[in-house]
């Protein structure tokens, strides 16, 4: 009995406490001006971002295992990935938490009630695809970001979030077109089993992969045609995403468990 109770209020001042960095949050974002465009990163409110993140990944049993990071290199660069669940720049914010991160996003992510402001403070950006005009404003003002080594950015060339049953949407080939003005190499990603997290939590834990599949030097990058880039992209994380699937699939699963049967009979004798 008195275990259980010390457990309560344990949990209960465990809850207080996030009430209050939650309270804190919200009155520190009231300082953000959304109309105001912040050219340099705020190491204040970035840190209180990355808070929220790794709160978010504790809570809903989150854990990234990441492969081919060592390729990243300093300095500026754009990360572009494939986009299936809201988790996905979160994951990418958790594993690179020191290097000016931001995203190119649809405008009402930016709208979210005190994050989407502390996002705008931390360099993020709208874009409206619907309009080329809004839409090529947006990616010059990354461009000039990250000419000014303030921001390296993050984009989904497929433009939303697949919620189809498909690998990939089709990629937008002007989502490259960022690294190709601002000279930078182009990180391509592919991130695995967030759209899991919802459907596991809270019984289950979820363990979410994260692989950079290759870097794209800035050279390359500013000489190839933007289609050219976007279909090669498109195509490899096309490739890891369908051997991942394929890998899972009942028929592989049967015939691993078919090649690691013992085999039978006695052992032939030289």
């Amino acid at each position: 009995m008195i275990v259980l109770e010390i457990l309560g209020w344990a949990v209960g001042g465990v809850v207080g406490l996030l009430f209050l960095f939650l309270l804190f949050t919200c009155f520190c974002s009231l300082f953000i001006n959304p109309k105001k465009k912040y050219e340099k990163d705020s190491p204040f409110f970035r840190g209180l971002y990355e808070i929220w993140i790794v709160i978010v990944m504790i809570v809903c049993r989150v854990k990234v295992v990441t492969k081919g990071f060592e390729m990243i290199p300093e300095g500026r660069y754009l990360i572009v990935a494939n986009h299936c669940s809201n988790f996905d720049p979160l994951v990418i914010y958790r594993v690179l938490p020191k290097r000016q991160l931001a995203f190119v996003s649809k405008e009402s992510n930016l709208k979210i009630p005190f994050f989407g402001r502390i996002a705008w403070r931390c360099g993020c950006l709208p874009i409206n695809r619907e309009d080329p005009r809004e839409a090529l404003r947006t990616i010059n003002e990354a461009v000039a970001r990250m000419k000014d080594d303030s921001f390296s950015y993050g984009i989904y060339p497929e433009g939303t979030r697949n919620r189809t049953d498909a690998t990939l949407l089709p990629f937008r080939p002007g989502a490259f077109k960022i690294a190709q003005y601002a000279g930078t190499p182009i990180v391509v990603m592919v991130e695995k089993h967030t759209k899991d997290v919802v459907k596991n939590w809270p019984f289950r834990r979820t363990v979410i992969e994260l692989e950079v599949l290759e870097v794209i030097s800035k050279e390359e990058a500013v000489k190839a045609h933007s289609v050219e880039i976007s279909a090669r992209v498109e195509q490899e994380l096309r490739e890891s995403l369908e051997n991942e699937k394929n890998a899972d699939s009942p028929e592989a699963v049967k015939n691993l468990s078919t090649n690691d049967n013992p085999p039978t009979g006695e052992p032939n004798e030289d």
